[in-house]
């Protein structure tokens, strides 16, 4: 028995379907495959037609070299808050750092010191660092501290770059003129805390 012209008709309209959603599979999964970094770092869409920003090679290093004032190695320096930090940043963009210490009467770690900068563009600036009140009591009361000093540099268009070093700040005493910080000698200062 013959099929009905009915029948035919909508055998070959089902054919037709299923080549025309064979063809526009692939194209579904390339344009799911563009849209997958949409949205990655702060508001920063990426996708085929948005290049990513990649950071400048030594744009860690760079963080890691700045995040403490030269010279300074005494709590008597440190306490003179607000200290005034120089930084050369490759990029525009933006700054936070932490300063944190052990703190033996809370058992725990605690932020000593922090300050916030922008960068519209690359080139120095200035930092400014406030010690905060326990921070304050710390370096008053301790002999010597030991400080991580942690930096985070958001560039325009691109995601965070974290660095951290340690240091040590020690009350000044004409016997110690000379106080290591982390991998560096640093030269004691004079008996009026100047900072270089």
């Amino acid at each position: 028995m013959r099929p009905s012209r009915a029948t035919r008709t909508l055998h070959i309209a089902c054919i037709l379907l299923v080549v025309l959603l064979t063809q526009a599979a692939p194209a579904s999964a390339e344009s799911r495959a563009d849209l997958s970094g949409y949205g990655q770092g702060p508001g920063f869409p990426v996708g085929p037609n948005r290049p990513v920003v990649e950071h400048p090679p030594n744009i860690y290093a760079g963080l890691a070299g700045q995040l403490v004032p030269k010279g300074l190695t005494h709590t008597q320096s440190a306490l003179k808050s607000p200290l005034h930090l120089h930084f050369v940043a490759l990029v525009g963009g933006l700054l936070s750092i932490g300063w944190y210490a052990y703190e033996p009467e809370l058992r725990r770690t605690i932020l000593i010191a922090s300050g916030h900068s922008s960068f519209s563009r690359a080139g120095g600036g200035t930092i400014v660092l406030t010690i905060t009140g326990s921070g304050r009591r710390l370096l008053t009361r301790a002999s010597a501290v030991n400080v991580t000093a942690t930096g985070v540099f958001t560039p325009r268009g691109s995601s965070p770059v974290r660095a951290s070093r340690t240091f040590q700040l020690a009350r000044y005493t004409s016997y110690h003129p000379t106080v290591s910080t982390g991998h560096h000698e640093a030269t004691g200062i004079g008996a009026s805390g100047a900072v270089a």
